[in-house]
């Protein structure tokens, strides 16, 4: 979804609104249905409108969208321009209104059976203590308020002329002048109604959106607005009489298909359609709020929040999450975390705000659908860390939604290409290959004389070999391997060069570390080495495959992946008790959790030179050849 500040742009387009010093109109900058491009479709002369005069614009432009063919004006009336467009719309005086509301009266007398009856019937919806709350919005000279009020309702009108305001509240009705989609709502209604006023609201997803926010499961929305596949529609049409074009408060023009659409998108089920007995052209849908489901959950917040402090692999595991958390809810997502992780995360295409405390954006998004994933166990999850993170909102994603994507940075691309051209060039037809040697944590860390091992036979081959990391990381330093030939990336390149350089490399090799979620937003292939989770918890998704052009290579030990382990009450339960007496920490428990005696023997004997180079040689990579090009060291 395109928000506002994305799809609207402000403009002054008329001289006398510049004497006026007000913007009366702002521009679509994309289709506000699905963001895509429009071209113009026709332009409608409206100075013989009831409502047009000086300084309005003389003609509406509308446009179809190429995407999703949804038909808009080019630009929508700002606060101001809506003030401006009503300020000469007459109001029935004091003694016309008694005919004109029985006259609206009897038509909305049908609307309000209706609802009734899909709320039950009398006895079921009035047969509770507390009244049934119906909200009108642009109640107008309220006669649809008063009849909902005449059945028996606790019915609110919402209206932003403070004249019809000024006499529903006159007549003792309740009315409030506020603008629907700014209101904050603290209950939850049991009908709210929307006539002729889904077409005026420059972006309908969020007024749908809102709409399910404020009913309760099981309330209903009632909605009218002209329907472009009607007969009238075509009628008119046919006739060159179609008004609805030169209607200066509309925007949008939908057909009954299109809102039925978007309504079961917002979490409704449209129960009834009816033919307006009042306009031309118009359809009437009533929908019920379904039960509330994660996913309608996700799309009736304002905003997701991702929290995740730290831990580069789990970061970027958490950007993997923020695109199918973006694709599923249409939501602008927000992650909370630390500022040393914070210019990552910009890189990231599907992350719309970061910052420390999301708290911080609550005035702009009062709903943020939150969840704090910095608990360990989702690093020690049966499922892959982006799948567990998505349980933490109840939802599920398909592969192709949990790519990590970063975008590249041209300062680091064009560091990348310079040192290249410092160092010795690789032999053609043979592969580049980079190797993250960190040494941390015992029971995830292969020996360095492995990686010299698996760093001789490499050159040996004739492949250019490049060690990659940092000696700065607290946990898992980077080892350089004391190989003739090798090549040393270490400290050199930042993360976004680090992701430069995988993109011009053949393959990764690194133990479970955060790099081999750098490697994810490129097309390297990858061979891991994992011993206390499972590679399938943590290789990543590409190309809509998990573990596409990747291989974990696992020890033999019966307790791999150990983590797993701390599933296992009875397992767990000594630990827990150093935790408890406070003789243990949970990262001394991480870093040493070994089932088989503390032997580490998975990183330390178990997974040899020969097991990596038999998983390279299975990714088939045409310039790493077969492994019997690798000469013994």
């Amino acid at each position: 979804m395109i928000t506002s500040a994305q799809s609207l742009e402000c403009f002054v387009g008329h001289s006398d609104e510049l004497r006026h010093g007000r913007e009366l109109q702002c521009r679509f900058r994309a289709c506000p249905l699905c963001g895509g491009t429009g071209s113009p479709l026709r332009t409608a002369e409206c100075t013989g409108h009831p409502l047009w005069h000086e300084p309005l614009p003389g003609a509406l432009e509308w446009m179809r969208c190429s995407r999703c063919q949804h038909i808009h004006t080019r630009n929508y009336w700002t606060e101001a321009g809506l003030d401006e467009v009503t300020r000469t719309a007459p109001v029935n005086q004091r003694h016309d209104l008694p005919a004109t509301v029985a006259a609206r009266r009897a038509s909305w007398t049908r609307m309000v059976e209706k609802v009734v009856g899909m709320l039950g019937g009398y006895g079921t919806a009035f047969g509770r203590p507390d009244r049934p709350m119906w909200i009108d919005v642009g109640s107008g000279d309220g006669s649809l308020l008063m009849t909902a009020a005449d059945y028996g309702f606790a019915a609110i009108g919402l209206e932003t002329r403070a004249q019809l305001v000024d006499r529903t509240r006159a007549l003792g009705f309740n009315a409030m002048q506020r603008n629907f989609m700014t209101l904050r709502f603290d209950v939850a209604a049991d009908v709210l109604s929307m006539t002729d006023v889904l077409e005026q609201i420059p972006e309908p997803r969020e007024a749908l959106r809102k709409a399910a926010r404020l009913l309760r499961p099981g309330g209903v929305l009632t909605l009218s607005a002209p329907d472009s596949s009607s007969s009238g529609w075509r009628l008119m049409e046919a006739t060159h009489a179609n008004s609805y074009w030169m209607e200066l408060e509309r925007l949008h023009i939908f057909s009954r298909e299109r809102l039925i659409q978007l309504l079961g998108e917002a979490g409704f089920e449209v129960a009834e359609v009816a033919i307006s007995v009042r306009d031309r052209a118009h359809t009437e849908l009533y929908a019920v709020r379904k039960a509330s489901t994660p996913i309608l959950e996700l799309r009736s917040a304002d905003a997701i929040c991702i929290e995740r402090r730290g831990g580069m692999g789990d970061i970027l595991m958490a950007l993997g999450a923020a695109k199918a958390l973006k694709t599923l809810s249409d939501r602008p997502v927000i992650l909370a975390t630390a500022p040393g992780m914070q210019k990552l995360a910009r890189s990231c295409p599907h992350i719309d705000h970061i910052v420390e405390h999301h708290t911080v954006l609550a005035d702009q998004y009062p709903n943020i659908k939150h969840a704090d994933l910095n608990a360990v166990a989702f690093g020690i999850s049966r499922v892959h860390q982006i799948d567990a993170y998505l349980e933490a909102y109840g939802v599920s994603a398909a592969p192709e939604l949990k790519h990590i994507e970063l975008e590249p940075e041209p300062a680091a691309e064009e560091k990348v290409e310079k040192i290249l051209k410092c160092w010795p060039a690789r032999t053609p037809g043979r592969a580049r290959v980079l190797l993250h040697a960190a040494l941390g944590d015992a029971n995830r860390s292969w020996p360095q004389q492995r990686w010299e091992e698996l760093a001789a036979k490499l050159i040996g081959a004739g492949h250019q070999v490049i060690v990659v990391g940092s000696t700065h990381d607290p946990l898992k330093p980077a080892a350089v391997p004391s190989t003739p030939g090798i090549l040393s990336a270490v400290d050199i390149l930042d993360v976004a060069a680090t992701v430069a350089l995988m993109r011009r490399s053949d393959l990764f090799v690194s133990t479970d570390s955060g790099p081999v979620q750098l490697a994810a937003a490129t097309d390297i292939a990858i061979v891991g080495l994992y011993s206390s989770v499972a590679g399938s918890c943590r290789l990543p998704f590409r190309h809509g495959q998990a573990g596409w052009r990747a291989v974990a290579v696992g020890p033999s030990c019966a307790f791999h992946p150990c983590y797993q382990q701390m599933h296992n009450s009875e397992v767990i339960a000594p630990f827990m008790a150093k935790l408890q007496a406070q003789t243990l920490t949970v990262n001394e428990m991480f870093a040493n959790w070994c089932l088989d005696g503390g032997s580490f023997a998975c990183m330390k004997h178990q997974i040899t030179v020969t097991m990596v180079l038999n998983a390279i040689e299975s990714l088939a990579i045409p310039a790493l050849g077969q492994q019997d090009a690798y000469e013994p060291v």
